[in-house]
């Protein structure tokens, strides 16, 4: 079978629809009563697939609201300006949102019937599981304990400014961490301790400046450095030598870190690096990987098979096309965002076209924020535990598998089915969403995907507004604490925290000069570069 060549209808950019991928096509889909309703080949490019995904996921922007049911202060990713029924999620789950559920209008497109009933239901202020200590502002958490503006982060704790950070402690501003500690500006660091300004590193310890480098201790300013002790730009050191290197640029102040980053930059330009990171891959492409076996086109995936068009999926994710955000013990999935997860021994099977489903899960068709194994569902919004639902109305098993297929009959005839929720469904603006940290657009041209975009700005008045932090990170009183800071790329406003500074004076480090947010996306990309040009074509 040749492979197709489409245009894409959102970007009208030719894009490959290859033999494997038209296999995939033919024999997924939905599975109703023995009888398999395939996916159409997709009309929107890799790239553009996952734009559209990332638009409907609000990760790390935090707004202060409040429960709807208890009236309690809350730190929520819905703004108080969105007409959305907030709830503790401490109290989500007792909330009936089958009361909300109604039959199915053949005479109107799917789509606008979901997103009516989308708007009705009652959705958790963030999503928090198991234990969280002190650690309010934090989204997609579990078992963590005074964590402070962290995401995708479990068990872990004495984190800031962190994304997608498991079983660590004290970590500050780092992007992808494993079983690693006081670690800071690190970006994709496994068993690592003590590492500042680590990228790719492993089994590293007491180390800055550093890149692909694993089992070293005491190194600066190295790259791809094996089993090293006391090295300076891959040079073997005294001991004298490292402590009098690394008082120099650790003195505190932002001049002296600055310009040995410069060196260091000098010192990279020279130095041959891998054009991709595959580890213990067999049969795959992208970047990033790990123990991937048929992975292919994909970013940041590690002990995966039969992989498409992914990012950032792990743990046993399987036989899956564009899937982002987790994927932990999922199998047979097409264009899922931020779904995953296992249940006693129900892991995430045969879902399509869905974000935030948890915790086990079967046969979910269009559904969003459906958890805890639930099973045969269509277009359905913030359940739990719940069987044989069509737009959250209950039906025996006998109507569910009587209904669903003319409703996907009805989709074919509309060109809904095989087609992921269009950006304009997002409750969230996508200068709000993870869409905005890839794919940057002013609001002229966000307009014209048919996205939201959120005009809401906090009420919180600057107490000093338009300038830097000091330089040196002793000369901030705790007067200045009180103070906003203005980011020297953005011009957004920050402030600098207690439980920060001080982990700044410890380790005599420097002021941040730019806002969170800014040091986030620029880690992003220290790690993948530009990922829209990974998914921007069809490669074999």
């Amino acid at each position: 079978m040749p492979s197709l060549v489409r245009t894409c209808a959102l970007s009208g950019n030719a894009f490959e629809v290859t033999t494997d991928d038209q296999e995939f096509y033919r024999s997924s889909g939905a599975v109703i009563d023995g009888v398999l309703y395939p996916l159409p080949a997709p009309t929107l490019s890799p790239r553009e697939r996952l734009r559209r995904r990332l638009a409907l996921r609000n990760e790390r922007n935090l707004y202060k609201t409040r429960c709807c049911v208890s009236g309690r202060a809350l730190v929520s990713v819905f703004s108080p300006d969105k007409p959305i029924k907030v709830v503790d999620c401490a109290l989500w789950r007792e909330q009936d949102n089958l009361q909300f559920g109604r039959p199915f209008d053949f005479s109107r497109p799917f789509f606008q019937q979901f997103d009516e009933l989308y708007r009705d239901t009652y959705k958790p202020h963030v999503i928090h599981t198991g234990e969280t200590v002190n650690s309010e502002y934090c989204h997609f958490a579990g078992w963590v304990k005074n964590c402070y503006l962290v995401f995708d982060i479990g068990y872990s704790e004495d984190c800031l400014y962190c994304v997608d950070i498991g079983r660590s402690r004290n970590c500050v501003d780092c992007f992808i961490a494993l079983h690693s500690e006081l670690c800071y500006e690190g970006v994709k660091l496994l068993n690592c301790y003590n590492v500042f300004f680590g990228t790719r590193c492993r089994s590293t310890s007491f180390s800055a400046f550093v890149e692909d480098c694993i089992g070293c201790t005491r190194c600066i300013g190295c790259i791809g450095l094996r089993n090293q002790d006391c090295c300076i730009f891959n040079r073997p050191v005294s001991k004298q030598e490292f402590e009098t290197c690394w008082q120099q640029i650790f003195d505190g102040t932002r001049r002296s870190l600055n310009h040995f980053r410069n060196q260091f930059a000098r010192f990279s330009a020279g130095i041959a690096q891998r054009s991709q990171y595959l580890i213990n891959c067999e049969n795959s492409t992208g970047q990033d990987l790990e123990n991937c076996v048929n992975v292919k086109q994909s970013v940041n995936c590690f002990e995966a098979r039969n992989l498409r068009y992914c990012l950032e999926c792990y743990f046993d994710a399987a036989d899956s096309y564009d899937v982002n955000n987790w994927g932990e013990q999922m199998e047979f999935c097409y264009e899922l965002s931020g779904c995953g997860g296992q249940k006693g021994k129900a892991g995430l099977s045969h879902c399509m076209f869905g974000t935030y489903l948890f915790y086990g899960g079967y046969d979910l068709f269009y559904c969003i924020n459906c958890v805890d194994v639930c099973q045969h569902l269509f277009g359905c919004a913030d359940l739990v535990k719940r069987k044989y639902c069509i737009l959250n109305r209950q039906y025996s098993a006998e109507e569910y598998f009587q209904l669903v297929p003319k409703i996907i009959t009805h989709m074919q005839r509309t060109g809904e089915w095989g087609e992921f929720f269009p950006m304009r469904l997002s409750p969230f603006g996508y200068n709000e969403s993870l869409a905005a940290e890839h794919f940057e657009l002013d609001q002229e041209k966000v307009r014209q995907l048919d996205a939201n975009w959120s005009e809401y700005e906090t009420s919180d008045s600057p107490v000093q507004t338009g300038n830097l932090p000091p330089d040196d990170s002793s000369a901030l009183t705790q007067a200045d604490l009180k103070s906003v800071f203005s980011c020297r790329s953005s011009g957004k406003f920050f402030r600098i925290v207690p439980v920060e500074l001080e982990f700044y004076r410890k380790h005599r480090l420097p002021l941040p000069d730019e806002h969170v947010n800014r040091r986030h996306i620029n880690r992003r990309r220290r790690l993948y570069g530009d990922i829209a040009n990974i998914f921007n074509h069809s490669g074999a």
